[in-house]
């Protein structure tokens, strides 16, 4: 049986590689990320972890613009063309909901089969047991959906 590869993304490689995968370039018949980062230069404005994002660019949005702009997903959107699965928790101050909320937009606007899983009572994992049950499902009938069984 041969079967398409499919890229899943963990949370934190998500914030610079959402734009990438996504493309008709990567090797891949969709995508899906939990915690999306959609633009790198408000996430150094808006998350509450800013250590990672100044180690990560060398140092804070307006020190070293063109770091944050260098792997910026928004720059990538025009470019998007796979499947994407967007996941994303209401109480996440890590990654601002608006982040994944923006990721779907710009798939949704572009008429880029896009979904978009809502917790709003969990934060940057999903920890509750009904809402892991729901996570589960819902990733794997999307995996199931665009690489088979």
């Amino acid at each position: 049986m041969v079967t398409r590869p499919v890229r899943w993304v963990p949370a934190t490689a998500a914030s610079w590689s959402t734009g990438l995968p996504a493309t008709g370039t990567a090797r891949s018949s969709a995508w899906s990320t939990m915690t999306a980062c959609s633009t790198k230069r408000m996430m150094g404005y808006a998350t509450e972890e800013l250590w990672f994002t100044e180690w990560e660019q060398g140092g804070t949005p307006y020190q070293k613009a063109a770091n944050y702009e260098k792997f910026n997903p928004v720059n990538h959107v025009a470019d998007w063309k796979k499947p994407i699965l967007v996941i994303h928790g209401q109480q996440d101050f890590r990654i601002p909901v608006e982040q994944g909320l923006a990721a779907f937009t710009a798939a949704q606007r572009q008429g880029i089969e896009s979904k978009f899983l809502y917790f709003p009572d969990e934060n940057h994992w999903v920890l509750k047991p009904n809402n892991s049950i729901l996570w589960h499902d819902t990733v794997n009938a999307w995996l199931k959906q665009h690489i088979g069984n």
